[in-house]
């Protein structure tokens, strides 16, 4: 039995690697054009910003409706994204949760089934 464990425990090792190297490799995948992009799955996106191609820090989703949202908090996002690859939670950008800043008033904010754009000259 103990010999069994053994290579049980080796086999488990080996399928980790495995695993490991999969992910490392689908993250360092090229990017993929957006009108390729999956739907309902969470991914990293590029968008065209003014200094060339930029990485929204946090993981989107493409909804069936053809929304973008921010997977983190669920909200709709207002980006139009050029390029993507599969999100790895293993790997993912410093710092890719959602922070929520109660003075950044250009923040999205979610009102009964609503998405309303709120900046300073914007009221809800």
């Amino acid at each position: 039995m103990n010999g069994s464990k053994s290579v049980m425990d080796s086999v488990s090792g080996v399928l980790a690697d495995v695993a490991h190297d999969l992910e490392v490799m689908v993250h360092q995948h090229p990017w993929h054009p957006i009108s390729t992009a999956p739907f309902n799955l969470d991914l990293e996106v590029r968008v065209e910003g003014s200094a060339g191609k930029e990485t929204v820090p946090f993981p989107c989703r493409n909804l069936n409706s053809g929304e973008w949202i921010n997977s983190d908090l669920g909200h709709r996002v207002q980006i139009t994204p050029c390029e993507w690859r599969a999100w790895s939670y293993r790997f993912p950008l410093a710092d890719h949760h959602s922070v929520l800043n109660a003075n950044d008033h250009s923040s999205l904010v979610h009102t009964h089934g609503k998405v309303l754009r709120w900046g300073p000259d914007e009221g809800l």
